[in-house]
């Protein structure tokens, strides 16, 4: 007797995979935020540019944002108001739009003051977006690390609401690759890079420079072959682009 589930019982069973990938140890949530979840193919390989004077407001103006809400524009420390950046609020989740607002310092601004409820801001590292889950989002923040004084590590990511999003982009004899992971597929996804560009400030670096640049990535996501299976590769184009500056640690 042949057995049929129905495309509801498929698609609730697809859930429960993804949950469990999320819960299981080297996967999802209790990934180290460096490492992409196993099983990714071997990534290309693309020559890093280079560009002394990047032209982007971003590289001259901090942004901050208040995360935990308010309404109304908080000071920077020397008294100055700040102006409103955006308000990226996602119309699936209403409750998050006042927790989003972003907000500009002024030129001459050292640091912005707290938010209205007292809880601190959060300087922006990257002004990215990335088209994962079907919706256009901000990707704000980037880190840095120094491998062994050759390898140069980015991991520009964001992880807020609905949208979880990590690139790491390797760097290393003036060639990088890049693999982008999220939360959401951990465990039953592969992404594929597909199409890369990264341009650079300059070219070496040391611990404590600010490095500056800009990233133009594309991959495709597919579900595994394990449960590519039964639901098919649910192929889907995966988008993040935007610039970035940050210390390198």
């Amino acid at each position: 007797m042949e057995i049929r589930l129905s495309p509801m019982i498929m698609v609730c069973s697809l859930g429960v995979v993804l949950l469990l990938t999320l819960l299981l140890p080297g996967h999802g949530l209790a990934n180290d935020k460096w490492q992409a979840p196993p099983g990714q193919p071997e990534q290309m390989s693309s020559k890093v540019d280079y560009d002394t004077n990047l032209p982007d407001r971003f590289f001259e103006s901090d942004e901050w944002i208040c995360r935990y809400g308010t309404s109304t524009p908080a000071a920077c420390q020397d008294g100055k108001p700040v102006s409103i950046l955006s308000d990226p609020c996602n119309p699936l989740l209403p409750d998050t739009c006042f927790e989003l607002t972003e907000w500009s310092c002024p030129d001459g601004c050292k640091e912005c003051a707290t938010c209205e409820r007292g809880k601190p801001v959060v300087k922006h590292t990257a002004r990215c977006y990335s088209t994962s889950f079907g919706v256009k989002h901000t990707v704000n923040f980037c880190e840095a690390r120094l491998i062994d004084g050759q390898v140069i590590d980015l991991l520009i990511h964001e992880s807020r609401g609905a949208f979880s999003d990590s690139l790491l982009v390797r760097i290393r004899d003036a060639k990088f690759t890049s693999q982008y992971w999220n939360h959401d597929g951990a465990g039953a996804v592969t992404w594929t890079t597909t199409r890369q560009k990264l341009t650079l400030d300059k070219k070496v670096y040391a611990k404590g420079d600010m490095i500056k640049g800009r990233i133009d990535f594309e991959c495709l996501s597919e579900l595994n072959p394990k449960y590519a299976q039964q639901f098919g590769r649910d192929p889907r184009t995966v988008k993040v682009f935007g610039v970035f500056k940050t210390i390198l640690e």
